[in-house]
């Protein structure tokens, strides 16, 4: 992990909860113009001295935005946004697809354009994402980053829907499949 970036991001997460905790409802809203293109202009005063190069502009910008949007913050540095997304499928089940569509995004530009509707809908339902993590993840958008996202998101647990029952053993006895004879 790169020290100066590390700084550098955590000072913008610093910034982003020192302005939701002061309610300064102008920085914020200015913050969730950074979700379009044609209103980002408005993000620039506020997250340029973060921004040393095109990707965390990107970043910063989309993260401003999305933490302006739900200011919700969970530190638990195990977490991930793959956990966040799955308290939201506990509320929507057809979410799962919008979020194999976001693990399908190859360019870290297309992940952050999906991400507004994903946080407007977290922040409907209280759902808190680990900013700090987000915006490393975003950073290094990566194979990698997907893996881990999955992996909160369809955790290792129960296999008790795949344990074999008697009907199970009978069916492949009869197939000529069950056992080791």
């Amino acid at each position: 992990m790169n020290e100066k970036r590390k700084k550098k991001v955590d000072a913008f997460i610093r910034f982003l909860k020192k302005t939701s905790k002061a309610d300064n409802r102008g920085v914020l809203a200015d913050l969730r113009r950074g979700f379009s293109d044609a209103t980002a202009v408005r993000v620039w005063p506020h997250i340029g001295k973060f921004c040393g190069s095109e990707t965390e502009r990107l970043v910063f910008r989309t993260v401003a935005a999305c933490y302006a949007t739900n200011p919700l913050n969970d530190a638990d540095k195990k977490i991930n946004f793959g956990t966040s997304a799955r308290k939201l499928k506990a509320e929507f089940p057809t979410f799962e697809t919008t979020f194999q569509r976001l693990l399908n995004c190859r360019r870290r530009e297309d992940v952050c354009k999906r991400l507004q509707g994903v946080v407007l809908a977290m922040k409907a339902k209280n759902v808190a994402v680990n900013w700090r993590r987000l915006t490393w993840d975003l950073l290094c958008w990566n194979d990698r980053v997907k893996t881990r996202w999955a992996a909160q998101f369809w955790p290792v647990g129960d296999f008790a829907d795949f344990e074999e029952t008697e009907n199970d053993a009978e069916a492949e006895s009869e197939d000529g499949e069950g056992g080791d004879e």
